[in-house]
């Protein structure tokens, strides 16, 4: 039976998915991604660390189920979309940090071609299977979840959060505060879609953790039953805020501060943070 590598080289992890020949999944391995701030506004992340997790999980999830290379029929990578870096093409080493979607001086002037999302002849690749598929994590979660017919939409939660819906085979009329992105090409037809984008969701409650607000990941709901935001709004503009303000100099606030305020309305606060960010981006 053949096997497929899917790479999901997201912000916060990478991770390798292992498939069945049925599509059915067997492992998987994930490495976090570690984020350097320079300055306010300013987001990036060491494009070796970014290769070499990417290669450690790949090599693991397959030593792991005693799987040979050549039993690996084809490789798929969805990935974190308008990070860029700039590589040497003598060296293949990078010339600097990679510059991530999320910093205010990612320019789309330096993006590459579009091209197909499946490659037919595939790319080579150092263990030898093959890569057939490169997309977008947006786009990919759009296709993934069947969003295939025009009006079909999805919202997926990670670093940020995402809000894609399919517009069909014609580009859509442009609508304030949202974006028009190809979703995928396959063969010669190609489908767009609207977007709505929110830079910070797991980044602030990854942030909550980095100021010991919270210890693990688990206690946001174990510490938010039951209670309400007591008078706390949070604004969780930690990279500026996306739609429908696309306003790169805004910056996070957390209101409504009394001496009764527990870390509970804090932690609830975060969390409504996500909703209504979401629904900002409904309403556009």
């Amino acid at each position: 039976m053949g096997y497929y590598l899917a790479i999901d080289e997201g912000t916060s992890s990478t991770r390798t998915l292992l498939f069945d020949g049925n599509f059915n999944l067997i492992d998987l391995s994930q490495k976090e991604i570690n984020m350097i701030y320079p300055r306010p506004g300013w987001v990036e992340q060491d494009a070796e660390e970014l290769y070499l997790k990417t290669e450690e999980t790949m090599i693991e999830v397959v030593e792991k189920n005693n799987i040979s290379w050549k039993d690996i029929i084809g490789i798929g990578i969805t990935n974190q979309r308008e990070t860029v870096v700039a590589w040497d093409k003598n060296t293949g080493k990078p010339l600097y940090n990679a510059i991530v979607w999320q910093c205010r001086r990612t320019d789309e002037d330096i993006l590459p071609e579009i091209v197909g999302t499946a490659i037919e002849e595939g790319f080579e690749t150092k263990f030898g299977p093959r890569i057939y598929g490169m997309i977008g994590d947006q786009q990919s979660a759009l296709f993934g979840q069947r969003a295939f017919e025009i009006g079909d939409a999805k919202c997926t939660y990670g670093t940020g959060a995402f809000v894609l819906m399919n517009s069909g085979t014609t580009p859509p009329k442009p609508h304030p505060g949202l974006l028009t992105s190809i979703g995928w090409k396959i063969g010669d037809e190609v489908i767009y879609s609207l977007e709505g984008s929110i830079f910070t969701v797991g980044a602030f409650f990854k942030w909550l953790k980095d100021i010991k607000i919270i210890n693990d990941y688990n206690e946001l709901e174990a510490y938010s039953r039951g209670v309400d935001n007591a008078g706390v709004f949070i604004v969780p503009a930690l990279s500026g805020l996306g739609t429908p303000y696309w306003d790169s100099d805004a910056r996070g606030l957390i209101i409504g501060l009394t001496r009764a305020t527990k870390k509970e309305n804090i932690i609830r606060a975060a969390l409504e943070s996500v909703a209504f960010s979401v629904r900002d981006v409904i309403d556009s």
